[in-house]
């Protein structure tokens, strides 16, 4: 069970990284943007139109990275979500049935002792009625002595 509940934090902890460096991704990206956005309306329109051209499409083709590190980031922390759901249940599960073995071992001590109760008190009437038979005998064998 320790080791399922250890499963669980390592998968949030992971989830936990992933939405984080999605996050980073993310912002990053928007600095960027915004960056050669305010460079590129500092530049003059004739005189370096290729030039920004050329950045803008750069610029546009390292958005699309972070927008796809950002998704990749979000998938893996939606399996990771859905392992630590996943794994959450299973111990969740194992509790329960741990739960009911734990009840059941219990049952089953205190029918034990309880028939180990009821033999005790058999073999003692056992006991008791076996001395009674062996006095009897004993005194029909006296009986016959005597006669």
């Amino acid at each position: 069970m320790s080791g399922m509940s250890s499963a669980c934090w390592r998968l949030s902890d992971h989830l936990d990284m992933s939405r984080w460096s999605g996050d980073v991704a993310n912002k990053s990206a928007r600095k960027l943007r915004g960056n050669w956005s305010q460079w590129n309306l500092s530049l003059t329109p004739s005189r370096h139109q290729s030039a920004v051209q050329c950045l803008c499409e750069c610029v546009q083709a390292e958005l699309e990275e972070q927008v796809n590190m950002v998704k990749v980031a979000e998938d893996h922390a939606k399996k990771a979500s859905a392992d630590a759901s996943r794994l959450a249940e299973e111990l969740r599960q194992e509790q329960d049935h741990s739960t009911q073995i734990e009840k059941a071992r219990r049952t089953a001590e205190t029918i034990a002792k309880d028939l180990q109760t009821r033999l005790d008190e058999a073999e003692a009437a056992a006991m008791q009625g076996g001395r009674k038979i062996v006095q009897k005998m004993e005194q029909v064998c006296a009986t016959f002595s005597t006669v």
